[in-house]
């Protein structure tokens, strides 16, 4: 991909950004960062205790659904001795990389489609009838997973154990940096609603 001189306004959290900017710098592109959501764990000391019991409750789950990377990272960060003994699934591959650090053995992914649709169309998930299912996801995540697994009979149990928290931007900084680009990166429609909250009414009715 030819990026020639292209000015790219990366939007994602910060930890996650960098290997999508230094792809935009090598193909000739020009990437500028600007998170507009940080991710973050349970809001106090109740809601962690809360997640690492219900963390503990899965170890006997048969399988686990990590939605994310963030999904991974967070579950041990609130357990770092959390070892569940089902099978583990992951929707993309940041999520299977991540997870095959923690969790040995095969981890299951799509081969192709990097979805929830993709993950619900592996043969392994297709006929869960009374498996007990935990997924692992952020606060406010879809909840497609959940509902089909369900419809398919399954024992469904959903723990969040990170949230996605809007990143404070002063308008003159970020009307300056629309101004210097050429292409937005968003990758959540959370990120897309606090962009069009804080940004200038003159660019924001373009």
């Amino acid at each position: 991909m030819n990026l020639a001189g292209l000015r790219v306004l990366v939007t994602r959290p910060a930890h996650q950004a960098e290997a999508l900017c230094a792809a935009i710098d090598a193909a000739g592109g020009h990437a500028l960062r600007q998170p507009l959501l940080s991710i973050k764990g349970p809001a106090n000391v109740d809601d962690v205790a809360k997640v690492s019991a219900d963390l503990a409750q899965a170890t006997d789950a048969d399988d686990l659904i990590f939605t994310s990377a963030n999904a991974v990272d967070w579950a041990w960060q609130i357990d770092p001795h959390w070892r569940p003994s089902g099978r583990a699934f992951a929707v993309g591959r940041a999520t299977a990389l991540a997870l095959t650090e923690k969790i040995p053995g095969n981890v299951h992914a799509p081969d192709s489609e990097f979805s929830s649709a993709g993950l619900l169309a592996l043969p392994e998930l297709a006929a869960p009838e009374t498996r007990k299912i935990a997924i692992i996801t952020g606060e406010d995540g879809r909840q497609e997973l959940a509902q089909t697994l369900k419809s398919r009979d399954a024992l469904v149990t959903t723990i969040a154990v990170y949230r996605r928290e809007n990143v404070s931007v002063q308008r003159a900084r970020l009307q300056a940096l629309l101004g210097e680009v050429d292409v937005i990166f968003i990758s959540s429609g959370q990120s897309l609603q606090h962009l069009l909250s804080i940004a200038p009414a003159t660019i924001r009715n373009k």
